[in-house]
């Protein structure tokens, strides 16, 4: 409860964590002019070690790696969209040439 001497507030916003109270401003859009200046801007710093380093780290190599393979199927000519034979005659191909042809010459 308020005692007599302490002024009611003009205005009130929460502004990211904090409460803005605005006492004795003659009207209410000069009270929420005056909270429009307050800036809210929140910054982490970690003391000692980022806790979460590891977990960061564990993300962004997984994310890269995942990139280059997908990069590496796409210019490698395994993803070969749109044209299924050549799937075929890559299955079909020897990896040695046959042992005849080795002979000949």
């Amino acid at each position: 409860m308020r005692s007599q001497g302490q002024p009611a507030p003009t205005a009130y916003r929460r502004v990211g964590n904090y409460a803005v109270f605005v006492f004795d401003e003659p009207s209410a859009e000069a009270a929420n002019a005056l909270i429009d200046q307050v800036k809210y801007q929140q910054v982490v710093q970690w003391l000692g070690e980022d806790p979460f380093s590891y977990e960061r780290a564990t993300r962004e190599f997984t994310e890269t790696t995942l990139g280059v393979l997908v990069a590496v199927v796409k210019t490698s000519g395994l993803a070969l969209v749109g044209c299924p034979d050549r799937w075929w005659i890559l299955w079909r191909a020897p990896l040695c040439p046959p042992a005849s042809a080795a002979a000949r010459g």
